[in-house]
């Protein structure tokens, strides 16, 4: 306890700047609160898929996502993140979300936007647990047709995001999932 002290003692600032300070912490406080709610930052804690699309990295995965055959059932987080535990799930979004505000802010987000290896492997733990009932069903005609080791999305890679990828093809309307309309970029 008394190491305790010692350190709130150490970040005490001394009593002529106590105002100044925490007032400034005060003000820094506000906006970081403003940012959170300006840039909704609270809608990434959801499993809302419209989540995705708050900055532009995520539109072209979001619009073909809603015109693919997964849109009535499953979202997202469905696929992408993990399901053994609360603290992997938010681990995990925290972590790709760094990833994918760092590529937005960076202007390098205009192409394709690739899997890493670990989300790779989150994916397809997310095929075997959808889809456990099938793959155990035909696993041993799988592993002779197309060989040991391969992922469910070498396959079937067009089943979630049809055959849309990147900047170069975007809905002109993303959130509206009926819109066929698309801006093509040449």
């Amino acid at each position: 306890m008394k190491f305790l002290w010692k350190i709130i003692d150490f970040l005490t600032p001394p009593k002529e700047w106590r105002i100044p300070v925490y007032s400034f912490l005060f003000v820094l406080f506000i906006v970081l609160i403003q940012i959170f709610f300006v840039s909704r930052a609270y809608s990434y804690l959801s499993d809302d898929p419209t989540s995705c699309i708050n900055c532009h990295v995520m539109i072209p995965e979001y619009a073909s996502w809603s015109r693919s055959v997964h849109q009535n059932v499953a979202t997202c987080n469905d696929c992408h993140v993990p399901h053994e535990n609360v603290i992997k799930k938010y681990a995990f979004k925290a972590m790709d979300g760094v990833k994918h505000a760092t590529m937005f802010t960076l202007k390098s987000d205009y192409g394709t936007i690739e899997a890493s290896s670990t989300a790779k492997n989150v994916i397809q733990s997310n095929c075997l647990r959808c889809h456990e009932s099938v793959v155990r069903n035909v696993s041993a005609r799988m592993v002779k047709n197309h060989g040991e080791g391969k992922s469910c999305f070498e396959c079937h890679a067009d089943v979630a995001h049809g055959n849309m990828r990147g900047f170069f093809k975007v809905p002109v309307n993303p959130v509206d999932s009926r819109s066929s309309q698309f801006l093509e970029i040449k």
